[in-house]
């Protein structure tokens, strides 16, 4: 709701707040989050003073790789705790990213277990899960890469490439309904695409649909694990035309 920097002697007011009950987070590089997960703000009255008392953080490091290519960059990687019986730790911690070399340092987490969660676009979209113990140096995060459908759209009159249209996925021979979620827009002299799954393996078709036709849909597509799919085709037609009038 809101982010301030404290002063050189470490005071802080944060102001134009909504009622309610607050979660606020003190955090500074190389020190472990301070967490108060429970401010309960009233309209026009002031809480405080807040303390929190930062300790050095500890790190987690290690790398990130593609199971079949090598180095991972660009992972964002988010440290989820692992809270035991009575633990009363809570996280929100910011998120790191792999470098060039797939290598990746967490810093700023209090001394614990944690999970660390992998996000990389075209891959599987669940996120890579690694448990790890902060001090650890040689974390392994593999992940693999969901399967990626190369084809393009044509008129099923002419020929001709479609130029500018949206593709979906679906488990269904026929679409019932449409899920923005899985919408990829493609704008291509050409009508070529590269449609990203969300499914590692499985059957599915992929459907087309773009301004001045009724829709295409793709034959039936075997996805496996990692392997990518070439040479799709999905034929747009026209469709028909109903016209009246309505009193």
């Amino acid at each position: 709701e809101r982010k301030i920097t404290c002063d050189g002697g470490g005071k802080f007011e944060i102001g134009n707040l909504n009622p309610g009950i607050k979660r606020v987070i003190a955090r500074a590089p190389a020190y472990a989050s301070s967490i108060n997960p429970s401010v309960f703000l009233q309209e026009g009255k002031f809480v405080g003073p807040l303390s929190f008392k930062l300790q050095p953080g500890a790190s987690i490091s290690g790398k990130v790789s593609d199971s079949k290519v090598g180095p991972l960059a660009g992972v964002l990687i988010m440290a989820e705790p692992i809270r035991r019986s009575g633990d009363a730790m809570s996280g929100n911690f910011p998120p790191t990213k792999s470098q060039e070399d797939g290598s990746f340092v967490y810093e700023g987490l209090p001394q614990g277990a944690y999970a660390l969660v992998c996000h990389k676009k075209g891959y599987l979209n669940t996120g890579t899960r690694k448990h790890a113990q902060t001090g650890q140096t040689d974390v392994e995060i593999v992940m693999e890469k969901n399967p990626l459908i190369r084809g393009r759209v044509i008129d099923i009159e002419t020929g001709q490439p479609v130029t500018k249209f949206v593709v979906e996925m679906g488990r269904a021979e026929y679409q019932v309904f449409s899920s923005n979620r899985l919408q990829q827009r493609f704008e291509e002299e050409s009508g070529q695409f590269d449609y990203m799954t969300d499914n590692p393996s499985g059957e599915i078709y992929l459907f087309a649909q773009a301004q001045g036709y009724a829709g295409g849909r793709s034959e039936k597509i075997q996805l496996a694990p990692q392997v990518d799919v070439e040479g799709v085709v999905i034929k747009m037609t026209k469709g028909a035309k109903v016209t009246g009038r309505i009193l």
